[in-house]
């Protein structure tokens, strides 16, 4: 039997390899999103519209359970889109809701011809269900997402459908910003949100790498459903394995990143943890699921590949990082007697990833309309959230080992506040 401290030393340079790599990442993400935000970038609403003739269909899909504080907002600004209605239908999947979500969704189907509604009860069997039965009433030639807490801008559906009409892309991804961002958790949502669509998503788009479809304010050309198939239910990460499924197949996924709407971000310490917990729960299923395939594919660059892989893992780096501390720790403490070597790479790595996770927030937010001091308790507490997500990924972890063997997935539903005033969505 091998022994412990041999065994958490070999653990430990495998975390340290991956905390370098990751390091390295952001890094370059972050010299590479300076050198891009030189470059002039259209904002919303700037430009004509598309030309009616030749605008394709698009149906837009809300799964929907229990949100009456929300979806009317969501509904509002879908009613008045700058889209041709007779091109657009949206269609609620009512999903076995116990509130007002029904009743306020059909007094819009009464007012609009172009709005839906399909009941599903009892219903309350996740997002992929819902949206499966939803696609099964949808006539158009494009499928667009929303989900019921998101308020687009007036032209955000026509920016992501015109992303999708030469061809080239099969699946696009619209730019998320949290309105609510007063308590300290939803302040962080910001900043993680931040670095995510304005720095990293623009980037690996300018590289041609692998962009991620995020489930909501984006969509796809119905071929692209119909030829990898519809959303699968035992998943907790629906977006992230059709992302996968869509890249093996080769469909290209487009960031566009003047189709804006507005989230609600959670703002509460448990609210955070469950939604972190199922994020990374789904994440690195599809990690296991389509890591050999993303490697196989003939239809995906090199690049791409080794991007997509270093995407799907990115939820197992707060493993390395909990390890290599822990190691450090056991060191210092004399449970271990790691070379001196190993135990100053360990703290020089450590510091070296922490630091490259601020440095990625800072540019994000330096380089964005984003006041610096509104985000800084968020950024000063970077190194307290890693640990707190390290422990949640490794619940993660232990969760989903803990289905395969019950073959049981649970879907944690993310509680919503009721819409406030927001800014107005039309010009």
């Amino acid at each position: 039997m091998m022994d412990p401290a041999l065994l958490l030393f070999y653990l430990n340079s495998f975390s340290m390899l991956i905390m370098a790599i990751y390091a390295l990442r952001h890094y370059i993400y972050s010299a590479i999103h300076v050198i891009l935000s030189l470059r002039p970038i259209k904002n919303p609403g700037e430009g004509p519209p598309v030309p009616q003739e030749g605008l394709p269909r698009v149906s837009i899909l809300i799964p929907a359970h229990n949100e009456e504080n929300v979806i009317g907002g969501l509904l509002k600004s879908l009613v008045t889109q700058d889209y041709p209605k007779e091109l657009m239908e949206v269609i609620v999947i009512n999903d076995g809701s116990t509130d007002k979500t029904g009743d306020i969704a059909k007094a819009f189907a009464k007012r609009f011809n172009f709005v839906k509604v399909v009941d599903i009860y009892p219903g309350g069997n996740g997002k992929a269900q819902a949206l499966n039965i939803g696609l099964e009433h949808a006539k158009g030639d494009v499928i667009l997402v929303f989900d019921a807490d998101y308020v687009p801008m007036f032209d955000c559906v026509r920016r992501l459908v015109e992303n999708l009409m030469d061809g080239r892309y099969g699946v696009v991804q619209g730019n998320i910003i949290p309105y609510n961002h007063g308590t300290f958790f939803s302040k962080v949502v910001r900043l993680e949100r931040l670095v995510g669509y304005e720095l990293e998503f623009p980037v690996r788009d300018a590289l041609r790498l692998f962009v991620q479809y995020g489930g909501t304010v984006g969509g796809f050309r119905r071929e692209v459903i119909e030829r990898v198939g519809k959303w699968r239910r035992n998943t907790l990460a629906e977006d992230t394995d059709l992302t996968c499924r869509a890249m093996i197949h080769g469909f290209k996924i487009k960031y566009v990143r003047d189709a804006l709407a507005l989230e609600q971000a959670v703002d509460n310490l448990w609210a955070y943890i469950k939604q972190r917990f199922r994020w990374m729960k789904g994440h690195i299923q599809c990690f296991f699921r389509y890591t050999w395939g993303i490697l196989r594919s003939p239809y995906m660059t090199l690049r791409e590949k080794v991007d997509g892989v270093l995407l799907l893992a990115m939820y197992l780096t707060p493993l390395a990082w909990l390890t290599t501390t822990i190691y450090v720790l056991a060191g210092l403490l004399s449970w271990v007697k790691p070379p001196i070597v190993e135990s100053i790479l360990g703290l020089t790595l450590l510091q070296m990833f922490l630091t490259s996770l601020i440095t990625e927030s800072l540019v994000a937010t330096i380089t964005s309309e984003e006041k610096t001091r509104s985000l800084l308790p968020a950024i000063l507490a970077i190194p307290i959230i890693s640990y707190m997500l390290a422990i949640v990924a490794l619940a993660a972890l232990i969760s989903l080992l803990t289905d395969k063997i019950t073959g049981e997935t649970k879907w944690p539903k993310t509680e919503k506040r009721p819409l406030p005033p927001l800014t107005p969505i039309q010009p």
